[in-house]
């Protein structure tokens, strides 16, 4: 079976530092993540007060019933009232488990745990609600202990046991041997709760889920405490493109929640990151271009085109001249190879010194410097022999149109004309 993702962007998420989203930005949230097929969302703490518990309110008011709403809070009076009061029928009521939290936070000893565990299931479960056991801090301790709380978990009538990575210090490999003894002890659902501290809370999760875990725990963008959680794009790609296993969220639907968790959190999206950066899908070595070009699945791990995205080639330091060939070609500009190849160094020096790939004003200011000729010239597919830009049909264009716009900040002097529009050297797969 497919594990089944549990989202909580809505509370963990928004436990990130400097995060705080609106009532209307948490209602547009929810409904987008009940959009893309995401089958429970831990939505909220009721506990923090009136306006938390009417928004959760908003929430159970507007969700859709193939879509789980869980309320989180700790194993104590207040936080059970606050949870009983609202219309979310699932709660995940979490209680540290490691000896140092227990001693040390708490000022407890495991016994009590046990009996808090026992106690407030049970109350839970009389409250008509079903219950997951939240082991905080899992990771950091004692197994055996873990065992016997999800077996106390299990016998007071919860239904599912959260293991917390919740420094984030687990490894793949002593992730799986946790869980796994844990699935043979007890017959709960197992969620995995993954912090990303040291890299590894998607690779965390799927080696939890190898190893029996029922649920997985996710944040759009790994929106999280410190280095955040494990994030949903990459856990559901990494289950569709690694393993084969669908779990029921559309690879279309991941750029868009990115977008919007990232406007409303205010935390931008990096360039580069996996599965939804600006750049993921950007080449430049002549090696990958020359490959694509000739055939994407070369250099492609999945179709771009799943995620409405598009590879995109850009000529830089490590272009060869055969990316130089079709760049300029993108321009209306046929060179010849030994052409091509006399601008690998100019257009190298450019991304040096510019750190970033040259615009379309830049490249045709670098071809007409090529051919000895001064940077605006209104023939730039003239000039010597060896240098001519043969164009096969249509219009020459322009280097310096009187409506040119002004060149970007950063642009070097005498730049010219527009910037290349984004995806002007987009090269879209087949079919």
């Amino acid at each position: 079976m497919a594990p089944r993702l549990v989202d909580t962007t809505l509370r963990d998420g928004e436990q990130a530092p400097g995060v705080a989203f609106s009532r209307e930005e948490k209602l547009r949230l929810v409904q987008a993540l009940i959009a893309a097929g995401v089958p429970e969302i831990e939505a909220g703490i009721p506990v923090m007060g009136k306006t938390e518990r009417q928004t959760l309110r908003a929430m159970a008011a507007t969700a859709d019933p193939c879509c789980r709403l869980i309320s989180w809070g700790r194993m104590h009076p207040a936080d059970l009232a606050a949870i009983q009061a609202l219309p979310i029928r699932f709660a995940n009521l979490s209680v540290p488990v490691s000896d140092l939290q227990i001693e040390k936070k708490l000022q407890r000893s495991r016994g009590w745990v046990l009996e808090t565990v026992r106690r407030f299931v049970r109350e839970a479960i009389d409250l008509g609600l079903e219950v997951a056991v939240g082991g905080e801090d899992s990771s950091r301790a004692d197994l055996d202990f873990v065992l016997r709380v999800a077996e106390t978990a299990q016998a007071a009538g919860a239904s599912r046991y959260r293991f917390a990575d919740t420094l984030g210090i687990l490894d793949p490999f002593s992730t799986f041997r946790s869980i796994r003894k844990l699935r043979r002890a007890v017959d709960l659902d197992l969620e995995i709760h993954a912090h990303d501290d040291l890299g590894m809370a998607t690779a965390n999760s799927l080696a939890a889920y190898r190893a029996g875990a029922t649920h997985i725990s996710v944040t759009v963008n790994g929106l999280g405490e410190r280095a955040g959680n494990a994030p949903l794009e990459e856990v559901v790609a990494a289950l569709r493109y690694g393993s084969q296993i669908d779990c029921g969220v559309p690879s279309a639907s991941l750029p868009p929640l990115s977008a919007l968790v990232a406007q409303i959190s205010g935390r931008p999206i990096p360039q580069a990151k996996s599965i939804v950066g600006s750049t993921v899908f950007t080449h430049e070595s002549g090696i990958h271009v020359d490959g694509l070009l000739k055939d994407p699945r070369n250099y492609q791990a999945f179709d771009p085109k799943e995620l409405g995205r598009s590879h995109e080639l850009v000529l830089g330091k490590h272009s060869g001249p055969r990316a130089i060939q079709w760049g300029y070609q993108r321009l209306g500009i046929d060179l010849s190879l030994s052409e091509a190849e006399a601008l690998r160094q100019p257009i190298a020096d450019f991304v040096t010194e510019w750190k970033r790939s040259p615009q379309r004003s830049e490249l045709l200011q670098l071809l007409s410097a090529a051919t000895t000729r001064t940077a605006c010239t209104p023939s730039v597919g003239e000039g010597p022999r060896e240098m001519q830009a043969r164009r096969p049909s249509g219009p020459r264009p322009a280097s310096c149109p009187a409506s040119i716009e002004p060149v970007q900040a950063g642009a070097p002097a005498g730049s010219c004309a527009a910037p290349l529009a984004r995806g002007a050297f987009s090269h879209r797969s087949p079919n």
